[in-house]
């Protein structure tokens, strides 16, 4: 008889040890799961200020050409394509120019959101001032 307690004792603490064991397993990759998915959202969202940075500069860039060929230019709504990318993975660019009043120059104000959604983006904001340009022949 104290032999088959013997062997129901053990069984009982090798059982338990496999829980405790699977427990902490489980455990452990939740933790490594909750920060793969906190790395994976920091990196798209350095993804997205990046885009919105370089789309902010593309928009300065195109200002500045707008407004050397037509001097009434004072901004627009940009939505450049990008190959075929979906609308939710665009970004969009909100151009103004201001004549400034005591001067020959403007104020250039740029806010680009990368991607274009209401919640989910990065915004990035730019404002310069661009002397006015002479009128090519």
């Amino acid at each position: 008889m104290t032999r088959y307690v013997n062997r129901r004792t053990r069984r009982g603490a090798a059982i338990l040890v496999a829980i405790v064991l699977l427990v902490v397993v489980v455990t452990i990759m939740g933790i490594v799961l909750r920060q793969v998915a906190t790395s994976q959202r920091m990196t798209r969202q350095q993804s997205w200020e990046l885009q919105a940075q370089l789309l902010a500069e593309s928009a300065i860039d195109r200002a500045l050409v707008q407004l050397e060929r037509n001097q009434e230019y004072r901004g627009e709504t940009w939505l450049p394509l990008v190959g075929a990318a979906p609308a939710d993975e665009r970004g969009e660019a909100l151009i103004k120019l201001t004549k400034r009043p005591d001067s020959d120059s403007y104020e250039l104000v740029v806010t680009a959101t990368f991607p274009n959604h209401p919640a989910h983006r990065a915004l990035v904001m730019s404002q310069r001032i661009v002397p006015q340009p002479v009128p090519t022949k």
